[in-house]
């Protein structure tokens, strides 16, 4: 793929403009994603865009079907996906899907590029949206929700994941019904308004395909990870600083580890 200098005059942009490379295993989420990317930056021109390296490959085996069943495990192709991109020229490689973040160690260690933890990303904007917020709602797939991690990430911030019996199987109809297409804007803000009658101080979206519905009225703060690791990627590719940036992912990774809140009865 060529690489393009900008030619200054009228047309330009920084010479140290990172580019983006996005690993897409879930095709309504990486096309969500991507809208993202576009919307969060400040353009009046089509070369003020980021350049963005995308491999939407949608037959990268299942990740809930591996940990669910024993199926493929996704992560060589995840990790080989990576090492393709970033050879290709791509600065950050992002991979939009939770539940690929439970294999994220086996990919992104000893990447040739900077590889951000979505997960670990959502849990420190979570903590800066809802300060003091101790019991948070998770919305996702069954392996996101039950795979420990945000649990884990949660609890090094001082808050704990509510238990979701009441509205996890509708979350998974959700999904499913997005992956098919559909739109069920409604349903979505039904189990949000669940999740705050449960208690919850803060919900996320902790499924890319929920980010495809619309935003849910609410009256905590609701967190998109879809869109938190959009907005991280827009801000560090036009900050030029590669090495920033992967400072700051590795912040974003290392919560210094707290008790568990306790959730009142």
């Amino acid at each position: 793929m060529p690489a393009i200098a900008p030619p200054g005059g009228a047309v330009d942009w920084p010479a140290d403009e990172l580019t983006i490379g996005v690993v897409g295993v879930a095709p309504w989420a990486t096309i969500d994603f991507l809208a993202r990317v576009t919307r969060h930056t400040p353009a009046t021109r089509d070369w003020h865009h980021l350049r963005v390296l995308v491999d939407g490959n949608p037959k990268i085996p299942s990740r809930g079907r591996c940990l669910e069943l024993g199926e493929t495990d996704p992560t060589p192709a995840i990790r080989d996906t990576i090492a393709e991109l970033a050879a290709r020229g791509a600065d950050l490689v992002v991979v939009p899907c939770n539940t690929a973040h439970l294999f994220f160690g086996g990919f992104a260690e000893g990447a040739p590029c900077v590889v951000p933890d979505m997960v670990a990303l959502t849990g420190r904007a979570t903590a800066v949206a809802a300060p003091g917020a101790r019991r948070v709602a998770v919305l996702g797939s069954r392996a996101t929700v039950s795979g420990g991690r945000y649990a884990r990430t949660l609890a090094a911030r001082g808050m704990t994941q509510l238990d979701g019996r009441g509205w996890d199987d509708d979350v998974r109809a959700l999904i499913e019904a997005i992956k098919r297409g559909g739109r069920p804007d409604a349903h979505l803000a039904d189990v949000v308004a669940r999740a705050e009658a449960a208690g919850a101080d803060a919900v996320i979206l902790a499924c890319t395909e929920l980010s495809v519905a619309a935003p849910p009225p609410a009256r905590v703060p609701v967190l998109d990870s879809n869109d938190i690791l959009a907005r991280w990627c827009v801000e560090w590719a036009r900050a030029g600083d590669r090495d920033a940036a992967g400072r700051d992912a590795a912040d974003a990774a290392a919560a210094p580890t707290r008790p568990p809140a306790l959730a009142p009865a």
